[in-house]
């Protein structure tokens, strides 16, 4: 550009002023610079009019990299850590204590505090049943002493094949294995 009198900073502004903020969104996350100069750049020079609270959230964004509230920046905690071997993350495992699994205990645990639930949803490692109650039993129980057609969901993760569910329950489904549908029908169980 050739230099920047009034009037080309009053176009440049009048420009974002007048967009659609989705817009201009979109613009500053695909064309984050175009011949060495960026949104950030433009913004700086032209001054442009935020009477919107989206357009001086965006505008924020685009300079001054804030979001509209204060979320955790957990990419940046990733950013920070240190690469690890196999060797590495059986050491810092090693020590958790890790047991067998009781499908059973969230819904006693539920029932023990009261606490009304609509659904549970298990996972596991594919161990399904270590506690003192079976699962099946549990969730009946739990219907009974609530009044609320609570459903499970028991999802195995490893495929080694595996029941819990009663077939004859249409409130019970057992998923073994994990792909990247099993959310989708997981949800679509629970609503439906």
């Amino acid at each position: 550009m050739h230099g920047w009198g009034r009037g080309l900073r009053r176009a440049v502004g009048a420009w974002y002023a007048a967009a659609p903020v989705e817009a201009l969104a979109f613009q500053a996350i695909k064309f984050r610079a175009r011949q060495g100069w960026t949104h950030r750049d433009l913004l700086r020079l032209a001054h442009p009019e935020m009477a919107e609270p989206a357009r001086r959230a965006l505008f924020d964004w685009i300079c001054r990299g804030r979001l509209v509230e204060e979320v955790p920046m957990i990419v940046h905690a990733f950013a920070q850590m240190q690469a690890e071997g196999i060797d590495g993350a059986v050491a810092a495992t090693a020590d958790l204590p890790f047991g067998a699994t009781d499908c059973s205990l969230p819904m006693r645990w539920a029932l023990e505090r009261g606490i009304e639930a609509d659904a549970f949803v298990v996972y596991t490692d594919s161990e399904t049943w270590a506690g003192p109650v079976h699962p099946v039993q549990a969730l009946r129980e739990y219907r009974e002493k609530t009044g609320i057609r609570a459903k499970l969901v028991v999802v195995g993760l490893v495929s080694s094949g595996f029941s819990i569910a009663d077939p004859a329950d249409p409130g019970m489904l057992d998923v073994v294995g994990f792909d990247a549908a099993a959310p989708a029908v997981i949800a679509d169980f629970l609503r439906g």
